[in-house]
C-alpha cells in the first residue's frame, strides 16, 4: 500500500502540496510504501513470467497512479481510479499490449494476458505513460492510448478462461471482454486538462 504525503510536479493531476513536515521530512518525503508480508513486497509463481513484486506498483502510485486517464474502467465495467484499466497503456498499473488487441467477429476484443489494475512480470518496462509521469519520456515520444468504456467481461464454462477455444496456444491466458465504445486519448488532450509534465532526462 502507499500513501502520498506530497506533490511537488505538476501536469499528475492533482495539487502542488505537501504534509511532509508532520513525518519530519524537509520537504522531500513523496510517501510511504508499505507491505503487511514479504509475499505483498514479491509473490514467486510458478510460471516464471507470472511472478510479480508490488514494489514499483506501488512506487508509481506516489507519481499520481493511472489518474492521467480520463476513462478507466475495470475488466468488470466498474470505474476506477489510480489504474490504468482497460487500455493499452500496458505497464505496471494495468492495461494491454495494443500490438495483442484483436477484434472478433461478434465484436468483442481480445488480448494477451492482463489485470486492469496491475500487470505482472519482473522484467516488463514502465508503459508510456509511466515514465512520462516520472519525467523519464518527452511528450513527444507518448503515443496515443487506446480506453474502452461500458466494459464487461467475456464469460465462459471455464473458471479461469475467459476466451472461447479458438485452436490457439495461448486461448486460456488471453483475456476477451466487450466494450460500448472504444476511443483514443492523445497526450494533447491529456495536457490539456492537467498540464504538461516537465521532461526531467532519461533514466
Amino acid at each position: 500500500m502507499s500513501v502520498q504525503i506530497s506533490n511537488d510536479v505538476g501536469g499528475l493531476g492533482q495539487p502542488i502540496w505537501s504534509s511532509a513536515s508532520c513525518y519530519g521530512s524537509a520537504g522531500r518525503l513523496r510517501g510511504l510504501v508499505t507491505f503487511p508480508t514479504m509475499d505483498n513486497f514479491m509473490h514467486v509463481d510458478p510460471v516464471p513470467s507470472l511472478t510479480s513484486s508490488s514494489f514499483t506498483h506501488e512506487v508509481l502510485h506516489l507519481w499520481g497512479g493511472g489518474n492521467l486517464l480520463p476513462i478507466q474502467e475495470e475488466l468488470n465495467g466498474s470505474v476506477t481510479g489510480g489504474h490504468w484499466g482497460v487500455s493499452s497503456e500496458d505497464g505496471y498499473l494495468g492495461g494491454f499490449s495494443s500490438d495483442s488487441l484483436k477484434v472478433a467477429a461478434d465484436g468483442s476484443y481480445k488480448a494477451d494476458l492482463f489485470w486492469s489494475n496491475g500487470s505482472v512480470g519482473l522484467e516488463r518496462p514502465l508503459g508510456f505513460l509511466e515514465k512520462y509521469m516520472m519525467g523519464v519520456l518527452p511528450a513527444s515520444e507518448v503515443p496515443d492510448t487506446t480506453v474502452f468504456r461500458g466494459v464487461s467481461q467475456v464469460s465462459t464454462n471455464d473458471s479461469f478462461a475467459t476466451c472461447p477455444d479458438d485452436g490457439s496456444w495461448s486461448w486460456e491466458f488471453d483475456v476477451c471482454f466487450r466494450a460500448e465504445e472504444r476511443t483514443s486519448v492523445s497526450i494533447e488532450e491529456i495536457i490539456e486538462i492537467n498540464g504538461e509534465r516537465l521532461y526531467e532526462g532519461a533514466a
